[in-house]
C-alpha cells in the first residue's frame, strides 16, 4: 500500500467512490443470455456496434468469419437508460467472526502477528487489540488463549 500511495492516489471504495447497484437495473433492461441472438460461451468475439437507436452487439464463433446479426440486446421498447441506486456498504462482523479471524491470523503468523510489517493491511482492523497471550501446559507446550475482537466494523483499505 505504501508504495502506491508513494506513485498515485488511492480512492476508497464507498467513501471517495460511490458504490452503485447496477446489477438490478440493468437486469430490467436487458435480456437474459438465454434469450440473445447468439451463443456467449461459444463466441471467441464479441463486436458493438454503435447505431442511431442505441448499440448493437454481434458474437463470432470464429476469429477470421463475420457472419453474425448485430441486434440490441435491449429487452423490447427498453432504453439503454439506466439510473443506478447507492448502496450503503459494510456489514458489521459479529464477534464470533472477528474472533475466528484474529485466531486464525494467530495460528498462521504466530501470537505477534500485530507487529510484522506485512501484515499491516489488517493491523487497522484489530488495532485495539491486546496482543494474543500464552499459556504454558503442564507438558511444557505453549496454548494460545483466544483473541478478544473489536466490536466495531472492519475498515480494510484497497
Amino acid at each position: 500500500m505504501k508504495v502506491i500511495e508513494k506513485w498515485g492516489i488511492i480512492y476508497k471504495l464507498g467513501v471517495d467512490v460511490p458504490v452503485q447497484d447496477w446489477k438490478s437495473k440493468v437486469q430490467i433492461v436487458r435480456k437474459p443470455t438465454s434469450q440473445w441472438h447468439f451463443k456467449l460461451q461459444v463466441s471467441k468475439r464479441i463486436i458493438i456496434s454503435k447505431t442511431e437507436t442505441g448499440y448493437a452487439v454481434r458474437g463470432e464463433s470464429f476469429y477470421k468469419n463475420d457472419m453474425g446479426t448485430n441486434q440490441s440486446l435491449l429487452r423490447r421498447g427498453r432504453k439503454l437508460d439506466i439510473k443506478p441506486s447507492t448502496v450503503d456498504i459494510g456489514m458489521p462482523l459479529k464477534s464470533d467472526k472477528k474472533k475466528s479471524i484474529s485466531n486464525l491470523i494467530a495460528k498462521h503468523y504466530g501470537s505477534n502477528w500485530l507487529n510484522d510489517e506485512a501484515l499491516s493491511f489488517f493491523k487497522s482492523a484489530f488495532d485495539e487489540l491486546p496482543l494474543p497471550s500464552t499459556s504454558t501446559s503442564r507438558d511444557g507446550n505453549e496454548a494460545n488463549t483466544e483473541l478478544f475482537c473489536l466490536e466495531e466494523t472492519l475498515d480494510f483499505d484497497i
